[in-house]
This record gives C-alpha cells, structure tokens and sequence, in this order.
C-alpha cells in the first residue's frame, strides 16, 4: 500500500468508525491469541472434548452473528463484531474448563 492507497482506502469513513475498526482489530487479536494459547494448553492437557465444544460454540455464534449482520446489513463492522464475540464464547469454554481443572 502507498501512502494514497490508504488514504483512499479509508477515504468514505468517518473517524468514529476508524478508531472503532482500530479497536476490534486489536480486541479480536488479543483474544484470538488467548485462544490458539487455550488450544495449546488443552492439547496438552489431552482435552480434545473441550477444542471440539469450544470451536462448535466459537463457530456457531461466529457465523450465526454474521448471518444476522447481513441481514440487519451491518456491513463490515457487523462481520467483526460477530468474528470478536464469537472468540469470546470460545475463550469463555476454555475459561470454565481451566477453572474446573484448577479447583481439583
């Protein structure tokens, strides 16, 4: 990208929804790192029963979200939010089960 590419790129928003965008890009990057981290862990723990629940549950609220965004024609910011809330739910799964294993 060029410095005009850029700018053109982002030429039709206004700065509410630029800071906005910036903001679910680094909300979604941090819990989609504590998700691969998560997934990693049960691995090792050999909790293959709570990847497989916690990428159904992510996977269904995901893609779920977006079907509702597009018809509510949410746009791009409705993908992102359905993509970050969809994460959550599957942190949320391995965070039940990390407290579960950590109370025995």
């Amino acid at each position: 990208f060029s410095a005009s590419g850029r700018t053109q790129c982002l030429r039709g928003l206004s700065r509410p929804y630029v800071l906005c965008y910036i903001l679910s890009v680094g909300v979604a990057s941090f819990f989609m790192t504590f998700r691969n981290a998560s997934v990693n862990w049960a691995i090792r723990q050999q909790s293959f029963r709570q990847i497989s629940i916690s990428g159904m549950i992510g996977s269904l609220i995901t893609n779920g979200g977006k079907i509702i965004a597009g018809l509510f024609t949410q746009g791009v910011m409705g993908l992102i939010i359905a993509t970050v809330v969809g994460t959550v739910a599957a942190v949320i799964v391995y965070l039940k089960f990390y407290w579960k294993q950590k109370k025995k």
